[in-house]
C-alpha cells in the first residue's frame, strides 16, 4: 500500500491576551481567558471559507501558465453545514477541558502529578474505563468517522487555525504565570498502531511549536512505551494541551495484535484522567477498533451527526459546485448548467476532494487539447483516465450501497497530470519564449504581479525580460518589480515616454539625466506590498517621465 505524505499543519503563536470570555463557568481561567472570542456562525464561516486568488485576465495567460494556475483550486475551502457543527464542538470541548486545569490556582502543578500517577497506574493495570461519578470521568472527546475525501481533514485543520497554536502566558491579574499553552496539536496515527511511535511523533510536534528539546531529553534508545506515555501525559498538563487531535485512525485496523487495543486504552486514559479533549478522525474502517467508551460518546455526546458521508445532490452540493465554478482559466469560460451538475455529481459522487480535483483535470484537459473549454464530454474523460484507482468505490457508491467499512483508502495524486501537461506546453514554446530560458520563477513572478495590475500579457512580458535582462535575476525581487514598471510601453506611459526622447533631444542628457534620478527615486519609494495596478497608478499621479535612461 501507498500511504500519503502530509505536512504538519501548523498554527500561530501569541502574547496572552485575556478577555472576558463572558461565560460564567470560564471565568477566572488564564487558560481559557486567552483563547479568542467565541464565534458566532456567520463569523466562523467567514474564517473557514478560503477562496483562492483568481482575475479574469488569467484566462488570456499561455498555456503553461494557466496550468500552473489551476493548482490553485486545491485550496478551495467552502465550509459545510458540518463545518459549522465541528467548528462549534471543537469550542466547546477546548474550554470545557480546560475548568479543571487552571494555572492559577495553588497547586496546579502537584495536581499534574496526581492526575500523572493516577492515570499511570489504571494504564499499568490495565483496568477498563467506566463511567464513573465525577464529572472528569466522562469521555471528553469525539470521534469523526467518514469515507475519505468528505473533508474531515481540511475541516478539523481550518477550525485549529482558528486559535493560536502556542500562548505565551507571563503574568496574569498581578499574578507570575510562566507557562507556554499549547491550544491544539494534531497528529496523524503511526501506520504500525504503535503507542510509543506516536509518543515520539508527540515529543517532535511539541518541539518544533515550542522550540523545546523534549525529543532529545525524553528519549532514550532504553525508554519503554510506558516511560514514553508517562512523559507526554505530563507535558500535555504541564503545557496546557487544549485537544489532542489523532487523524488517520484507520492504521491502528492493520497494527500488530494488541496494538489497537492499548492505543485505545491509552487515550482513554488520557481523556478520562487527565482531562485532556481528544478528536479522533479516520475512515469507516476505525469504527472496528474503536472502544466502547468512545462508541458510546458518538452516540450520546449531542455534538451532531459525526459520521461524514458525501454530499448528496442537494443546495449543499449547489451551494458548493456554484463557489467553485468560476476558477476556470481555460480561453472560453462556460456556465454551469445542470447538465455540468449532474456529470460532476456522477464522475464524484460527491466526494468534495474528487469534486475539486476533477475540476482542474478537466481544465487540464481541456487545455492540452486545445478546446480551450469545459465539457461534459471532457469532464467523463478526465473522470475515466485520473480516477482509475477510485472507479471501484465510485461504482458501489452509485449502487447507493452505504456498508462503507471496507473501503479502501482513496487518495487520488493528480500532479503527474498537471507535470505531464505542463512540460508538453513548455516544449511547445519556441526558445526565446520559453521561461525556463527567461529566468523561469522570477521572470514569471514579474509579468504575473503586472498582469494582475491589469498590464496587458504582451507588455507585461516584454517589461519583465527587459528588467530581469537588464539587473539579473539574483536581483531583490522589489527592484526588479519597480523597474520593470519603466519598460511598460501602455499607451498612457507612451506619451510621457516620447516626451522624454524629445526632451532629450532638446536639453541634452543633463535634463534627461533628472528625469530619470526623478523616477528612480519615486520607485524606491514603493512599498513591496502595492499592486501592480496601486504603483501604476502612483507613477501616473505625479505625472513622472519615463526615460530611456533607466
Amino acid at each position: 500500500m501507498t500511504w500519503k505524505i502530509k505536512p504538519p499543519v501548523r498554527g500561530i503563536t501569541s502574547p496572552a491576551i485575556y478577555r472576558n470570555p463572558i461565560v460564567d463557568s470560564y471565568q477566572g481561567n488564564p487558560f481559557i481567558e486567552a483563547l479568542p472570542p467565541i464565534l458566532s456562525e456567520e463569523e466562523a464561516i467567514a474564517l473557514m471559507r478560503y477562496r483562492p486568488h483568481y482575475q479574469d485576465s488569467y484566462s488570456t495567460l499561455p498555456s503553461h501558465l494557466r496550468l500552473h494556475h489551476t493548482m490553485d483550486i486545491l485550496r478551495y475551502v467552502q465550509p459545510l453545514r458540518r463545518y459549522r457543527e465541528l467548528e462549534r464542538v471543537l469550542s466547546r470541548l477546548i474550554r470545557a477541558g480546560y475548568i479543571s486545569r487552571n494555572p492559577a490556582e495553588p497547586g496546579f502543578y502537584q495536581n499534574v502529578n496526581d492526575c500523572v500517577d493516577d492515570f499511570m497506574q489504571e494504564l499499568k493495570a490495565k483496568l477498563q474505563y467506566e463511567l464513573k461519578t465525577e464529572p472528569k470521568a466522562t469521555i471528553t472527546g469525539t470521534a469523526i468517522l467518514g469515507i475519505s475525501g468528505v473533508g474531515k481533514t481540511t475541516a478539523i485543520e481550518r477550525i485549529l487555525l482558528l486559535y493560536p497554536q502556542v500562548i505565551q502566558h507571563r503574568k496574569y491579574k498581578n499574578q507570575i504565570i510562566t507557562v507556554d499553552q499549547v491550544v491544539w496539536l494534531k497528529l496523524d496515527c503511526p501506520h504500525n498502531g504503535s503507542t510509543k511511535a506516536l509518543c515520539i511523533k508527540f515529543f517532535e510536534e511539541i518541539d518544533a511549536v515550542l522550540g523545546t528539546s523534549y525529543l532529545r531529553s525524553y528519549v532514550k534508545p532504553s525508554d519503554t512505551e510506558e516511560t514514553l506515555v508517562e512523559s507526554m501525559a505530563r507535558l500535555a498538563l504541564l503545557h496546557g494541551l487544549g485537544v489532542l487531535v489523532i487523524d488517520e485512525l484507520q492504521h491502528l485496523s492493520v497494527a500488530n495484535s494488541g496494538g489497537a487495543e492499548r492505543m485505545m486504552n491509552f487515550f482513554v486514559g488520557l481523556s478520562n484522567k487527565i482531562g485532556l479533549p481528544l478528536v479522533l478522525i479516520g475512515t469507516p474502517q476505525s469504527s472496528k477498533v474503536l472502544t466502547k467508551e468512545f462508541q458510546e460518546t458518538r452516540r450520546t455526546s449531542g455534538h451532531g451527526s459525526n459520521n461524514w458521508d458525501r454530499m448528496v445532490q442537494d443546495d449543499e452540493w449547489q451551494y458548493f459546485l456554484e463557489g467553485l465554478w468560476p476558477y476556470q482559466y481555460t480561453k472560453h469560460k462556460v456556465p454551469l448548467t445542470q447538465k455540468f451538475s449532474d456529470v460532476m455529481y456522477d464522475q464524484t459522487q460527491g466526494i468534495a476532494d474528487l469534486v475539486i480535483k476533477l475540476f482542474i483535470l478537466s481544465q487540464i484537459r481541456a487545455i492540452e487539447s486545445n478546446q480551450e473549454k469545459i465539457t461534459p464530454a471532457i469532464i467523463r474523460s478526465a473522470a475515466k483516465d485520473g480516477f482509475e484507482l477510485a472507479r471501484p468505490v465510485l461504482n458501489v457508491l452509485r449502487n447507493n450501497n452505504s456498508n462503507y467499512e471496507d473501503f479502501p483508502d482513496i487518495f487520488i495524486d493528480i500532479k503527474p497530470y498537471y507535470q505531464s501537461a505542463v512540460n508538453k506546453a513548455e516544449e511547445r514554446l519556441t526558445d526565446d519564449e520559453n521561461p525556463k530560458n527567461c529566468c523561469d520563477a522570477v521572470y514569471l513572478e514579474i509579468a504575473s504581479w503586472l498582469m494582475d495590475g491589469g498590464i496587458s500579457y504582451d507588455s507585461a512580458f516584454l517589461a519583465a525580460k527587459e528588467a530581469v535582462k537588464h539587473l539579473g535575476s539574483d536581483s531583490p525581487i522589489l527592484m526588479l518589480r519597480k523597474l520593470a514598471i519603466s519598460y511598460l510601453p501602455d499607451t498612457s506611459l507612451e506619451s510621457s515616454h516620447q516626451s522624454a526622447k524629445e526632451s532629450s533631444k532638446k536639453t541634452g542628457s543633463k535634463k534627461n539625466s533628472s528625469n530619470t534620478k526623478k523616477l528612480e527615486s519615486k520607485l524606491l519609494a514603493i512599498d513591496n506590498s502595492s499592486s501592480a495596478n496601486d504603483v501604476f497608478n502612483q507613477l501616473h499621479s505625479n505625472e513622472l517621465i519615463i526615460s530611456e535612461g533607466i
